[in-house]
């Protein structure tokens, strides 16, 4: 009999179910035989489940007052039948007494936190009281796997709560038209909600505008874009007028196909963020071949670049670091299908779920 996976994620958004949160349970249920469902509040109108997410089952919880109590109605009722209960993000008050309670009522049950933390979110869990730390050290011997992100992250967390955590980053699945080869230009490309706090737009553009007269390369900037940036990118070509045609702001590029032909016909792709738990944008990059240059405030740029091999982690907010990168990455051979090859190998989530799958295989020998 299939074992059942299920994601307790309350406030499941369309989007997420083309992220971690619907893909883990997606891969499980293809191609692991897994009984896989999330469980939510429904909160949008999920059409990803009639493309990329095809096949995934959702299961809506009665909304109340205190959504809360929805939850534990549900893991109350419903906790002997499931086999693998799944949840996000470290909190006392909701995933670790849920997991708690799950533990008591199916101690057969496999247990599987998922962190999705940033270097802002470890730090937090550092600066806790003693009495706060212990309490979750406590909770935590209900929680079978525990998983972060990044190495960097797994490491940090281990230290600061005494326990072994799972490496397991996200992934990207193979387009079916990933080995058509495009030209390539000589561009620098991004993608990410442009212009905010955490995507570091104008870091990455005072940068390139550095060294934009010693390369003839250009900047593509792909996302969906703050009325600030497109201000400042104004005011900065009234500035300098012979980079009209050299800083390229796309807007949202939602056809995934298009997207994927503009990371093949790039060379570089920059991740210049203030944060981020992970970053997809710089996996999907990497399956089409892009070199990277990533900041040192996104927790897997190790994982990414693997010793400088595939790519460069320059620090945040330094824009001579940045722009010497950019400058060095025109003038090296960059061997893209290597990079691909790199991603695909440790970035693709069948390899990942097949990781995962005999975690939980093994914390299932041991409960029984």
């Amino acid at each position: 009999m299939k074992k059942k996976f299920v994601t307790l994620f309350p406030n499941l958004e369309n989007i997420h179910l083309v992220k971690d949160v619907g893909l883990i349970p997606l891969t499980m249920c293809h191609d692991f035989e897994y009984d896989s469902k999330i469980v939510c509040f429904e909160n949008d109108e999920y059409t990803y489940l009639k493309s990329e997410a095809k096949g995934l089952n959702l299961n809506f919880l009665p909304k109340c007052r205190f959504k809360y109590v929805s939850e534990l109605k549900y893991i109350i009722h419903n906790a002997k039948s499931i086999d693998i209960l799944n949840m996000y993000h470290l909190s006392i008050h909701h995933s670790l007494l849920i997991f708690y309670i799950y533990k008591i009522l199916n101690h057969n049950g496999v247990s599987f936190l998922k962190l999705d933390l940033d270097f802002r979110g470890v730090e937090d869990i550092e600066n806790y009281s003693f009495l706060k730390k212990l309490v979750i050290k406590r909770l935590l011997k209900k929680v079978d796997i525990v998983s972060a992100e990044s190495t960097i992250i797994c490491e940090k967390i281990e230290r600061v709560l005494d326990r072994d955590v799972m490496y397991l980053p996200n992934g990207y699945f193979k387009n079916k038209n990933q080995n058509h080869c495009l030209k390539r230009l000589n561009q620098f490309i991004t993608v990410g909600r442009l212009g905010t706090e955490q995507k570091a737009t104008d870091f990455l553009i005072k940068s390139f505008i550095r060294i934009h007269n010693q390369c003839d390369w250009n900047l593509v900037l792909v996302g969906k874009f703050e009325r600030k940036l497109e201000k400042y990118i104004s005011e900065l070509l009234k500035e300098y007028p012979q980079l009209k045609n050299r800083i390229k702001l796309t807007g949202e590029i939602k056809d995934k196909d298009k997207l994927m032909n503009l990371y093949k016909e790039s060379k570089v792709f920059v991740l210049p963020s203030k944060w981020e738990s992970f970053g997809l944008v710089a996996i999907e990059s990497m399956f089409c071949g892009d070199y990277l240059i990533v900041s040192d405030k996104v927790p897997p740029a190790g994982d990414f670049v693997k010793n400088d091999e595939y790519g460069k982690v320059i620090e945040f907010n330094n824009v001579v670091d940045l722009s010497d990168a950019l400058l060095n990455a025109t003038k090296i051979n960059i061997n893209y299908e290597k990079i691909k090859e790199y991603a695909e190998e440790h970035f693709d989530w069948k390899i990942i779920c097949a990781r995962l799958n005999d975690k939980i295989n093994s914390s299932w020998n041991t409960s029984k």
